[in-house]
């Protein structure tokens, strides 16, 4: 019997030592963790800046630290993160994100249009982007969303009247083909209704303004508005009552300012409030150089443009008042701002159209 078995066992250990030479050696190295995986990043049309390098050798299901930007960037966008598809179709990742590697991967920059790309700190976690303009709707059977080609841009007819083609004054709603509406009607609001959250029909029209979607435009909250004006860093210094090419407002600047005017004596920018009362001559820039130069430096401009009952427009010129995405009760809060104070928390009712500047979530 001892004689039989001998061989027997022998048997099986050529067996399974064949099996293993058998094996593919791709197979084997990933079985006992040899094999190693990159992760690439790619500009995917960044203009200026370094992609960040990743050296490491990844065994198959390490963890991987998703690296920030560095100072990547591209002209005239935001940067909203990093996706697996060069066109966003992909999975989406952030700085400090952990994937688990099973192959090479190459991780395009993602970039978002439309907006300054200029940081704003509005929580102690979150910075934005602002968009470049007030948004505003064209109406009509095809109507669009579109920003107002310049941050001093209103309506046309915003001064006194109402254009059904270039609306710009929406109303406080949890559908958007309600707020852009000559009139306001809105039975089913509800104290729980957050600003243009609800187009489900027609998300695909809407979807660049629901709130809190990375790399979406989304309003600010009431919480954001406050912290934006009353607790970030210096937050007392980065505001100021301004004329921008002829129309009258408030100015925001980026957590990162340097004044672009500041040696060019009475023209450096003069923060909060020089009066108690302002005929918006604080800081005045033109059309061309002056003006230019603050926005490339990051500022932005919130025009004057009044609020809208119906289709009349009032108080433009010395009223500002802008939608949050927050509710209160069956009114809203919102920021609101005249020559005299500023109202990050404004409680308004919702059947007044008010401007809407929209913001999109940085990602490092």
């Amino acid at each position: 019997m001892k004689n039989n078995i001998k061989p027997t066992v022998l048997s099986m250990i050529l067996l399974v030592a064949f099996a293993f030479i058998s094996c593919d050696s791709a197979s084997v190295s990933d079985l006992y963790g040899g094999g190693t995986y990159t992760v690439t990043y790619d500009r995917n049309g960044a203009t200026v800046g370094t992609v960040p390098i990743d050296n490491t050798k990844y065994v198959k299901t390490g963890a991987v630290r998703v690296l920030g930007r560095g100072d990547l960037a591209k002209t005239g966008c935001g940067f909203v993160g990093w996706n697996t598809m060069a066109d966003g179709t992909g999975v989406s990742y952030h700085y400090g994100d952990t994937l688990k590697i099973t192959d090479n991967i190459i991780l395009y920059a993602q970039w978002v249009n439309g907006v300054l790309p200029s940081e704003f700190s509005v929580s102690n976690t979150k910075k934005v982007y602002f968009s470049k303009g007030n948004l505003y709707y064209t109406g009509g059977t095809d109507g669009t969303w579109k920003f107002e080609t310049e941050q001093y841009a209103t309506t046309p007819a915003a001064n006194g009247g109402w254009d059904s083609t270039h609306v710009s004054h929406f109303y406080w709603s949890k559908n958007a083909s309600v707020a852009y509406n000559e009139s306001y009607s809105d039975t089913n609001a509800a104290i729980d209704d957050v600003l243009f959250t609800n187009e489900t029909a027609e998300t695909p029209k809407y979807d660049f303004i629901v709130n809190g979607v990375a790399g979406k435009y989304m309003s600010l909250s009431v919480a954001e508005w406050i912290y934006l004006f009353n607790v970030r860093t210096d937050s007392a210094n980065k505001y100021g009552y301004a004329t921008v090419c002829g129309q009258n407002g408030v100015i925001i600047l980026p957590d990162e300012f340097t004044d672009p005017m500041k040696n060019n004596g009475s023209n450096a920018f003069k923060p909060g409030k020089t009066d108690a009362t302002s005929d918006w001559s604080d800081n005045i820039y033109t059309i061309g150089e002056s003006w230019d130069a603050m926005e490339e430096a990051g500022a932005v401009f919130l025009p004057a443009a009044g609020a809208r009952n119906g289709s009349s427009v009032s108080s433009f010129g010395v009223l500002g008042l802008y939608r949050s995405s927050t509710p209160n009760g069956t009114s809203e809060y919102g920021f609101g701002y005249t020559n005299s104070s500023i109202f990050p928390a404004g409680i308004y009712q919702r059947n007044l159209g008010f401007c809407i500047r929209l913001a999109v979530s940085v990602h490092d």
